[in-house]
């Protein structure tokens, strides 16, 4: 599933389509299905973190070689990272988003979403970090959970802006915190020109905003 949503080859042409497990799928169809299923709480709260389990360890796999020079290492990593945030952060939006008027099944969906798998993957993970710690609470723990009790009146759009301003800063702030941990200058973690905020934030940013456009299209075409 990472690699379906995060790579720009398309799983389902022929020369493809056994590539990365013999699944032969395109990204927007991958998309709507998640989007199905996500209509039950409890299997969207196992793709959130079984997709977080594999962002958290990319991120603290990177070491200082793979920022250092053009960092293309530390730059797939925010790539694909925000490219599968984008996603599911759309695709909560669009379920809670379409949900709002109807009160028992939305507060089934937070009831199963809340119960059914509690971050286990992620939470197996040693975190290292606030920043760190802070992009799993945002995107699996209590702070989503929190969220979900106070959207009955909020559209898909408004969701959209709460997890932009909250969903991908947390993203780059891991990034920029691994920086930190692996031993970066701060010329290089905070400056202007040739570091981390003109190499490997712009890359996060970009493919978060990228997917959540994509996916926000493929729901669209969805049959009602």
């Amino acid at each position: 599933m990472n690699d379906v949503l995060s790579k720009e080859t398309d799983f389902s042409a022929k020369d493809a389509s056994t590539e990365p497990n013999g699944t032969s799928i395109a990204k927007g169809d991958l998309q709507v299905f998640m989007r199905e299923v996500s209509e039950d709480g409890g299997a969207f709260r196992i793709i959130r973190n079984s997709q977080m389990a594999i962002i958290v360890e990319d991120i603290q796999g990177l070491e200082r070689e793979d920022f250092e020079g053009d960092a293309e290492r530390a730059k797939s990593v925010s790539r694909t990272s925000g490219q599968v945030m984008g996603t599911l952060n759309y695709i909560h939006s669009d379920v809670l988003g379409s949900d709002r008027d109807d009160k028992i099944s939305q507060n089934n969906w937070n009831k199963t979403y809340k119960y059914h798998g509690l971050g286990a993957l992620v939470t197996e993970i040693p975190i290292l970090g606030d920043s760190m710690q802070r992009l799993v609470d945002v995107e699996t723990g209590k702070e989503v959970e929190d969220m979900n009790k106070e959207v009955a009146d909020k559209t898909t759009d408004e969701l959209v802006k709460y997890y932009r301003e909250k969903g991908y800063p947390s993203l780059s702030a891991a990034l920029q915190e691994r920086a930190i941990q692996v031993g970066l200058p701060k010329d290089y973690i905070y400056g202007d020109e040739e570091g981390f905020n003109s190499i490997v934030a712009p890359s996060a940013k970009t493919s978060y905003g990228d997917a959540v456009d994509d996916t926000r299209n493929a729901i669209g075409k969805m049959a009602p």
